[in-house]
């Protein structure tokens, strides 16, 4: 156990400490005796400080996105992102039309504060009638929101059409509001395995992520946002459950083997369309 006593006395300076060496424990494997201890095993996974300060700006950004039926219960929740003061970006398959997006509402600062209590969040309610865009072959629906200033107070997250932005293997982020739970962040939780002109695939980790969730960069530039899970499938194209059955409809989904994620790519499929 460590003792303050045994390295510092009352008024020592630290200039003037003798160095202590460090000695590995005698449990570990011979070949291990005599290694530095402050060395790095593999490859460095260290990012700056400044990291976290930014994806803290892109959080605020996302938020939990509601459809409402006729009667006003929940249809289904999902995940979008202000792309603009008053413009949120989400899938398609979750905002499909203008009669969708007019019972659509966005939750933001939907999440839990320092202290762990669930803040306030603020809902508004989408205006299909001043922007809407809605595109089935990338999904991907643009729709404004009624509050034209809510960019400008919590931010939002710029579109590039940069080259680049992502390439095969680098980490990426996902903020999330996964089956309309508060907003939870999956930081550098997959790598980018493959890239085509509409879609990247990622790697599928142990997390679900909520259709409309974007996918970061280590800079924070939105690279996609999520649309779909890749589930392993036989020769015969049949999908394959994680102890390697055959799965069929009407079973439970959760016993799925999936093993990637799908992400429309942002930026590069509006160039595709010119």
């Amino acid at each position: 156990m460590l003792r303050v006593a045994d390295y510092q006395t009352d008024g020592e300076k630290a200039s003037n400490r003798p160095a202590v060496p460090v000695k590995v424990g005698d449990s570990v494997p011979a070949q291990v005796h005599g290694a530095a201890i402050e060395r790095i095993i593999g490859s460095s996974d260290l990012v700056s400080v400044a990291f976290l300060a930014r994806g803290l700006a892109a959080a605020r950004t996302v938020g939990c996105v509601t459809v409402l039926r006729d009667d006003g219960s929940p249809l289904l929740q999902a995940t979008g992102v202000l792309v603009s003061p008053s413009l949120l970006l989400t899938t398609a398959h979750v905002i499909t039309s203008i009669q969708d997006a007019g019972r659509a509402r966005v939750e933001f600062d939907y999440q839990d504060g320092a202290d762990g209590r669930l803040l306030r969040p603020t809902s508004i309610a989408c205006d299909p009638s001043a922007f809407f865009f809605s595109d089935s072959e990338s999904d991907t629906t643009v729709v404004a929101l009624q509050d034209r200033d809510i960019g400008r107070r919590l931010g939002w997250t710029r579109l590039t059409e940069e080259e680049g932005k992502a390439v095969v293997g680098e980490k990426l982020s996902i903020i999330q509001h996964a089956s309309g739970t508060p907003k939870q962040l999956a930081l550098r939780a997959t790598s980018v395995i493959d890239i085509s002109e509409m879609f990247l695939h990622c790697a599928a980790g142990p997390d679900a992520s909520s259709s409309g969730s974007p996918l970061f960069n280590d800079q924070w530039e939105l690279i996609g946002i999520h649309r779909a899970r890749v589930p392993s499938t036989n020769k015969q194209g049949k999908i394959l459950t994680r102890t390697g059955r055959i799965w069929s409809p009407g079973n439970d989904a959760s016993e799925i083997a999936f093993v990637a994620i799908e992400a429309v790519r942002v930026g590069s499929s509006a160039r595709s369309r010119r």
